[in-house]
């Protein structure tokens, strides 16, 4: 299973029309891996992105919290603010990536918090064609990657042009 909301607000009235939003987003986990049931959601055909375009984790097995802050700096550009906090849904599933496999399995660890994140993008719209796009992000492991990976931070930046025709 799997819900997802978003839900905001925009003050177009204010100066920069700020738009304060929060999704929060569940997808099930695997409750008892001996019993040979699946219970980990598989979104199939995940079109990302979804939380951030680092993308390091898929939409499986975990509960998201995403406060949001859009300001409108011209009519053109546009800056957003959106950490996140990822949890486990089960303790007793691991956590996936975007390809379909596993980055830990989380057999060993009871630990739910996953990471915190912090990350900025910059959104410009040139034409009606054409955008450009970047992000900066920073992730901090939680108690989960402490205990299954070397528990390092991740810095994440990208850059896009985006031309449509």
């Amino acid at each position: 299973w799997g819900v997802s909301t978003e839900t905001g607000y925009r003050l177009d009235s204010a100066p920069l029309s700020p738009r304060f939003a929060l999704r929060a987003v569940a997808f099930s986990g695997t409750q008892n891996p001996a019993n040979h049931t699946v219970g980990t959601f598989n979104s199939i055909y995940e079109k990302g992105p979804y939380f951030t375009y680092a993308e390091f984790w898929a939409r499986r097995n975990l509960v998201v919290l995403q406060p949001m802050a859009d300001l409108k700096l011209t009519n053109t550009v546009s800056l957003t603010f959106n950490p996140a906090f990822y949890w486990r849904e089960s303790t007793s599933d691991g956590l996936y990536n975007v390809a379909g496999g596993i980055v830990t399995s989380g057999l060993t660890s009871r630990a739910r918090y996953v990471a915190s994140q912090a990350s900025a993008q910059l959104k410009w719209t040139m034409s009606r064609n054409l955008t450009w796009f970047t992000e900066y992000g920073r992730f901090l492991p939680g108690e989960f990657l402490k205990q299954m990976t070397p528990g390092r931070s991740l810095n994440y930046w990208t850059g896009w042009l985006d031309i449509r025709f």
